[in-house]
């Protein structure tokens, strides 16, 4: 496809769905980075596009309704369609639900196309289905690159879908450190938490795969064991806030378990937090971690994809197997509270990391080499 210099160059990105989740943020502090010279059309396969919150209005976007369900061929014919009606000069596409318009850009000539694998749901969170291995091996291995956030799945994609090293890209994600540090405000005051309490906190989707019930579990065993005065704080919104809101009462922490809901800007909900966690099933490399990392604070989580290699080495501790959950996230909670000056350090060592190795920056610097080494 020849390209246009003298006018802004186009983006087609779709997403299995545009919340505002971690690639869907990611992505829209890359838009913004990349500038006027540049103009997108976002499409949604399941049409729910919330995310578009967080975009620039500076910025020259476009939502566009995903073409209607209609069996895989005529969904095909549809998104082949829609492609050459808008001419982009690149095409991302975003994680298995979006494997639909790899599909179909196969079949035109001349758009390169940058596929993006971000993780896995709850579905596949201990074993995969081998109809989508074998589509992975079919489809990846052929596309001009392929850009994962962890080495983990960057192992996944080598040797379960066997995709090129050439056309793989591991990808850490980065965020802009300016916004995020110690100093600033906090929602403790808004949430009802005495200054001198010990606050734990998770930042995300309250989504099954996030398994913030264990979180809220070991949260009720650290505060039998330890004798600070221990609050949660959950930042977002999901599916599965009832059923954790019943949980916070038959465990009896409801007084002690507060619901933040979805913020917009999530710096000062770092800030209220002593000790972050994370207890998801299925992870690769959080961007919510990176975020309470760059803030300074200390961490315990479930052992998944990256996270141990992320976390400084005298955090390693802190990361504990699934199989010993939630009994193990509790003992390292409790442990953090009880020990203010080891969370000072491991703050401050998790902060050092984040500036030193996932600064938004570097992360920008790889996609706009990506979009431009492919479309020039």
């Amino acid at each position: 496809m020849a390209v246009t210099t003298n006018k802004p160059l186009h983006v087609l990105h779709v997403f299995a769905t545009f919340v505002p989740a971690g690639p869907q943020t990611r992505t829209a502090g890359v838009l913004a980075a990349l500038g006027t010279n540049w103009r997108h059309t976002i499409v949604a396969m399941d049409n729910c596009t919330t995310a578009a919150e967080i975009l620039s209005d500076e910025l020259d976007i476009t939502i566009r309704d995903a073409p209607p369900k209609a069996g895989l061929f005529k969904t095909l014919r549809a998104l082949r369609g829609m492609i050459e009606e808008l001419q982009p000069n690149l095409i991302c596409t975003y994680n298995w639900g979006s494997i639909e318009t790899v599909m179909a850009v196969r079949s035109l000539t001349g758009v390169p196309l940058i596929h993006h694998e971000e993780g896995f749901g709850p579905e596949e969170a201990s074993s995969f289905f081998k109809r989508r291995i074998w589509m992975r091996r079919f489809l990846l291995k052929r596309v001009p690159a392929l850009v994962v956030p962890s080495a983990n799945l960057g192992a996944i994609a080598t040797k379960l879908w066997k995709v090129p090293g050439r056309q793989l890209h591991v990808v850490a994600n980065g965020v802009d450190m300016s916004r995020f540090g110690p100093d600033g405000s906090n929602l403790r005051d808004e949430l009802g938490i005495p200054h001198a309490a010990v606050v734990v906190g998770s930042v995300g989707h309250l989504r099954p795969e996030k398994n913030y019930a264990r979180l809220i579990e070991a949260f009720a065993q650290a505060k039998q064991a330890c004798n600070e005065d221990l609050h949660l704080v959950l930042v977002g919104d999901g599916v599965c806030k009832d059923e954790l809101v019943q949980l916070g009462r038959d465990l009896g922490v409801a007084t002690s378990l507060h619901f933040a809901g979805h913020r917009e800007d999530t710096a000062d909900s770092y800030r209220t937090m002593d000790i972050f966690c994370l207890s998801s099933d299925t992870e690769q490399m959080p961007i919510s971690l990176v975020e309470a990392m760059a803030t300074g604070v200390a961490a315990a989580s479930t052992d998944v994809g990256d996270i141990k290699l992320m976390v400084p080495e005298q955090s390693s501790m802190d990361v504990v197997p699934l199989l010993d959950c939630p009994s193990a996230l509790a003992e390292r909670i409790a442990a953090l509270a009880a020990d203010p000056e080891a969370r000072i350090q491991k703050g401050r060592a998790a902060q050092a990391k984040a500036v030193q190795e996932y600064s938004f920056e570097s992360m920008l610097e790889v996609y706009k080499g990506l979009y431009e080494g492919l479309i020039f």
